[in-house]
């Protein structure tokens, strides 16, 4: 289950739980919110915007997909 936001961040210096780690030769981003690294706002496993959750196909409990 993810965390439904108005819209997600282009990079990770965007998002307010992201931090950088490490030093001047080697760094990554950190995610504050789940206590992991942080490679790609698009494939966040936290927060999904609400753009991307209107686009996602409706699965219904049969396995159709449609409304």
């Amino acid at each position: 289950m993810k965390i439904l936001v108005d819209e997600m961040p282009k990079y990770p210096m965007e998002c307010r739980y992201s931090e950088q780690v490490g030093n001047m030769e080697y760094h990554w981003w950190h995610c504050n919110y789940g206590d992991v690294a942080c490679e790609n706002t698009k494939n966040c496993p936290f927060f999904m915007s609400f753009k991307d959750y209107m686009s996602k196909p409706v699965v219904g409990i049969d396995g159709t997909i449609g409304i």
